[in-house]
């Protein structure tokens, strides 16, 4: 399928810049094309040779929630009710998935 990158971005720490080029193993975000995927090949025209396909298994994250026995527990802070991390971590979760690239 031949069709032109609008944008090519390469990433310095976490901010996103626009780019011109980006050479093999470089990671970098496109803009331009459908249906592209982690592990795709992307290759100029004249040698369209496709890397084998990899899989990149789904980032997890594991949070353990217990009660706090520490000696200083109920001393300090506000907002650590069982609700107030909830509401937290659905709203951190919504910013993360609005800021993907």
């Amino acid at each position: 399928m031949n069709t032109r990158l609008s944008a090519v971005y390469m990433f310095e720490g976490n901010k996103r810049v626009k780019v011109d080029s980006a050479e093999c193993c470089d990671i970098v975000a496109v803009a331009g094309l459908e249906d592209v995927q982690i592990g795709d090949t992307l290759t100029a025209p004249e040698r369209p040779e496709a890397l084998p396909r990899i899989s990149v298994e789904e980032p997890t994250i594991k949070v353990r929630f217990m009660v706090n026995s520490s000696p200083l527990a109920g001393k300090v802070g506000k907002w650590v009710t069982s609700r107030h991390l909830r509401d937290r971590l659905f709203r951190e979760a919504r910013l993360g998935r609005d800021h993907a690239p």
